[in-house]
């Protein structure tokens, strides 16, 4: 959804999906990082899954943006 108003309203829509998700997965780590009375182990397993998940789907749509 994201990259569809992205591509549809901004000038560079890769770069701007690029800093607006950037921007967006360091938000999502605040999440696990202040889960209160979660163990050190289980809030590093949810950074790690955000992080992942992260650079494997940013890549892809901002390089279709970028051809567009």
């Amino acid at each position: 959804m994201l990259a569809l108003l992205v591509a549809r309203y901004a000038k560079d829509a890769a770069r701007t999906y690029l800093r607006t998700t950037v921007v967006l997965t360091a938000l999502s780590l605040a999440g696990p990082l202040a889960a209160a009375d979660t163990a050190t182990s289980t809030k590093v397993v949810l950074v790690v899954a955000h992080l992942l998940a992260a650079a494997i789907v940013i890549p892809p749509v901002a390089r279709r943006l970028a051809h567009r």
